[in-house]
């Protein structure tokens, strides 16, 4: 008897002990990852300064850039009549810097690209790019109001567009920083509505979601999460072991003492 209770008193405690250590651990991660997301957001959060910001507008950059607006900007524009473009919008073909040269590039197949300047061939876009920048460049748009497509592939995800495989792959895995995604995407909605003559236009909310849309974190369970949920669950059947246990100890010390036969008392 003696040793049963002993027993079912040190399996109670043990079972409080495990839940307390389990607990404790569960909430350390979750603390962990609480406080690393939001250092992590923090170092990022100056999201605004463009990934391809240089001294020299890159013409594959500004292409992509071209692709992706042709593909949710331009495309949800001419979906709707109405509406008309401010020539102040840094998305208007008149402001983009390559739109004329880019134009005289003939695609011919996937590895032949010739000028249509001069008719020179090349391999690749970049000896194309190259060509084009080398001999040509005095068809680039160099007003005033000429702006670099390239300097917004934060805002429109440029990688999307690639033609490198490994560059879409790339951007899907990514680790999305909510602060980052808030800030671009005020910024994407800010401009898109900066190129209409009326912003109020029932259009507008149209395009706005096509060309902004994407700036938002659809984030999977991170590691901290899955493990947060795996120490719950090992300590959850821990638990529910032991507390069989200690049940069973308990029905077993209860029917030995009720099988115990009772000696009458004697005067």
């Amino acid at each position: 008897p003696v040793f049963n209770g002993c027993l079912t008193r040190t399996l109670m405690a043990l079972s409080a002990l495990v839940l307390a250590v389990c607990t404790a651990t569960a909430c350390g991660w979750h603390e962990y990852e609480t406080s690393y997301l939001s250092h992590a957001e923090r170092e990022f959060s100056d999201a605004l300064r463009p990934r391809y910001a240089t001294p020299d507008c890159s013409r594959m950059h500004s292409r992509l850039a071209r692709r992706a607006l042709e593909k949710t900007f331009w495309t949800a524009v001419t979906a709707h009549e109405g509406l008309e473009l401010s020539t102040t919008c840094p998305f208007h073909i008149s402001r983009d810097m390559f739109e004329q040269t880019e134009s005289m590039i003939v695609r011919e197949s996937r590895t032949k690209f010739s000028c249509g300047y001069c008719g020179k061939a090349f391999q690749s876009l970049p000896y194309m790019d190259a060509h084009m920048e080398r001999r040509h460049s005095s068809s680039t748009n160099r007003a005033a109001s000429a702006l670099c497509l390239g300097r917004y592939c934060d805002i429109l995800a440029c990688e999307l567009y690639s033609e490198d495989e490994s560059d879409v792959t790339a951007f899907a895995q990514r680790e999305c920083f909510v602060e980052e995604q808030d800030q671009l995407r005020a910024v994407c909605e800010d401009l898109v509505l900066n190129c209409f003559e009326d912003p109020t236009h029932a259009a507008v909310p149209a395009v706005l979601e096509a060309s902004c849309s994407h700036l938002q974190c659809v984030e999977p369970e991170s590691g901290a999460h899955l493990a947060v949920i795996a120490i719950v669950a090992l300590c959850a059947a821990i638990y529910t072991i032991m507390g069989a246990v200690s049940l069973y100890t308990m029905l077993a010390e209860w029917r030995r003492l009720a099988g115990r036969p009772r000696h009458a008392h004697v005067d």
